[in-house]
């Protein structure tokens, strides 16, 4: 299988398309979530691998967005644990770092490490990239992964604020898979009419059928101003019958759905 994946190579999505696709699959990177997705929906690759949801700093917003304006499907995801690392060129001390660059969701992961160095901070598209613009005044933050590729040395481990940061992967494709576990989950797309009640009606149709809603949260539809998607996680495969009579349910109510796809939880 080729598999694209957001890079370039040594990011923490590069690690989770390893893990996700196996040692079969041929690994393509690509320069933006939006080009994995179109790349999916083209079927010039066979799945692409994004980052959705990071434990510290929320939803991957570019992703959601692709979600609900492609026809591609979620069909597995993956728990990364991301430990953060301070990475220089070999021969660099951390006395002499002047500048830190990385991605702006890895420095916000590391707001408290970052006070403690007196260095001004820079942005760079991914983690990887931030380790290929490196000279002797200057450190990235990113993983070990990306040490190894790009033949740096670690200054300092595990730089993230959190101990338990993660960030939660999926591996899409214009194809539908049946989770094949005990624990399975499904996420869907809606929308609903501008209303008294209306999302509370829409999300009724689930608590009638006990069914657990895991994650709910609202995005700017880009559709129409001051209209929003609302993306919902829940418990279950969206072929059982008590999903089934939920989803139905919820039709009535919205003005939009859109099932995103069931998949193993991780």
């Amino acid at each position: 299988m080729n598999i694209a994946f957001l890079g370039p190579k040594g990011t923490f999505c590069h690690e989770a398309a390893e893990k996700l696709a196996g040692s079969a699959s041929e690994l393509e990177p690509f320069a933006s979530i939006e080009d994995v997705f179109e790349a999916v929906e083209n079927e010039s690759v066979d799945a692409g691998v994004v980052p959705i949801e990071n434990s510290v700093e929320g939803s991957v917003n570019s992703t959601l967005d692709c979600l609900a304006s492609t026809n591609v499907k979620i069909i597995r995801e993956l728990k990364l644990a991301v430990k953060q690392n301070l990475l220089a060129l070999p021969g660099v001390e951390l006395k002499s770092v002047r500048r830190i660059v990385s991605h702006p969701q890895a420095l916000a992961q590391c707001r408290k490490f970052l006070k403690t160095i007196k260095a001004e901070h820079a942005e760079a598209s991914s983690t990887a990239k931030a380790c290929q613009t490196l000279d002797d005044e200057s450190a990235a933050i990113a993983s070990k992964l990306s040490a190894k590729i790009y033949g740096l040395t670690v200054l300092k481990e595990g730089v993230q604020d959190y101990a338990e940061n993660a960030t939660r992967f999926v591996l899409l494709s214009k194809k539908n898979e049946s989770p094949t576990g005990k624990k399975c989950k499904t996420s869907i797309i809606f929308s609903v009419k501008h209303a008294p009640g209306a999302l509370h009606e829409a999300l009724k149709a689930f608590a009638v059928q006990e069914i657990n809603l895991t994650k709910i949260e609202s995005r700017p539809s880009r559709q129409k101003k001051w209209e929003y998607y609302f993306y919902v996680d829940f418990e279950g495969n969206c072929e059982s019958e008590k999903a089934k009579k939920a989803l139905k349910e919820l039709e009535k109510h919205a003005k939009f759905v859109k099932t995103l796809g069931s998949y193993n939880e991780a």
